[in-house]
């Protein structure tokens, strides 16, 4: 009797999976994780040129400072690799119209988008800055939590697993720029 059980349980475990994610799932994780990867690339960038704003001159009361201090940092090595990763995820992607949850994956391409368009064009006072950062990360969260809610849980293992991945490529691509742009190469070899 145990081994029908057994048996019973795998072939429905099985026959949920499907053999494989459908085109909805596949659509679903890869919204999620651009979606978790733009996020953490937007707030990296953002407090790049928050510490590059920080160092000059104040601006006057009630007007915007110059951004040229965020500029360069942005035409570095480093600025240039961020921004040009950046860009390719804030890219609008379509969505099939015909997925039953197409307007929750939309909703999360389209507040990745967003909030990639104003962390690529830095304007305003760092205050205003800030709180149109903070309001799209806002809309991203809350679009990204209505999309995971019922969503597969293996769907949303492989979303956090490809987005660990595709940080730590990130992590790479920015200390291979920083190193790149010091002069040094990325991984220097011992001197026999």
């Amino acid at each position: 009797m145990p081994r029908a059980v057994i048996g019973l349980l795998a072939a429905l475990a099985v026959g949920a999976c499907g053999g494989g994610p459908t085109p909805e799932q596949l659509a679903t994780k890869a919204a999620l994780v651009d979606a978790h990867v733009a996020r953490a690339a937007a707030s990296h960038l953002a407090s790049r040129y928050d510490e590059a704003v920080a160092g000059q001159a104040p601006a006057e009361a009630g007007t915007a400072p110059s951004w040229e201090a965020a500029d360069a940092y942005r035409a570095s090595d480093e600025g240039l690799a961020a921004v040009t990763y950046l860009t390719e995820l804030g890219e609008p992607v379509p969505v099939d119209s015909s997925f039953p949850r197409a307007g929750d994956i939309d909703a999360v391409r389209k507040a990745t988008t967003e909030l990639v368009t104003i962390v690529l064009a830095p304007a305003g006072t760092r205050e205003e800055f800030a709180a149109r950062v903070s309001d799209a990360q806002a809309r991203l969260f809350n679009a990204v939590s209505a999309l995971e809610k019922g969503t597969k849980n293996h769907i949303l293992i492989q979303t956090r697993s490809e987005s660990n991945i595709r940080m730590a490529e990130y992590t790479e691509i920015l200390a291979s720029s920083r190193a790149a742009g010091a002069g040094s190469p990325p991984e220097s070899t011992p001197a026999p």
